[in-house]
């Protein structure tokens, strides 16, 4: 990893945690989280991962069907 791309990890990383810190609700923090992995996916997507957004909807399937009555 570059000196570059190892910046930019921490800035994100720092990003993140600090808006999940920062979140005042169990709500608010997974409003973050959603964020968070959108944000991943454009990325994924424009490294070239043809998958990436099929991915999060299978995982968000299999939680909508662990939390709907």
């Amino acid at each position: 990893m570059s000196r570059t791309e190892e910046q930019q990890r921490v800035r994100r990383a720092e990003h993140w945690n600090g808006r999940q810190k920062a979140a005042k609700s169990d709500k608010e923090l997974a409003e973050v989280m959603i964020d968070r992995a959108k944000s991943a996916g454009v990325k994924a997507e424009e490294r070239g991962d043809k998958q990436v957004w099929y991915s999060l909807a299978r995982a968000l399937d299999t939680w909508c069907r662990e939390h709907e009555a």
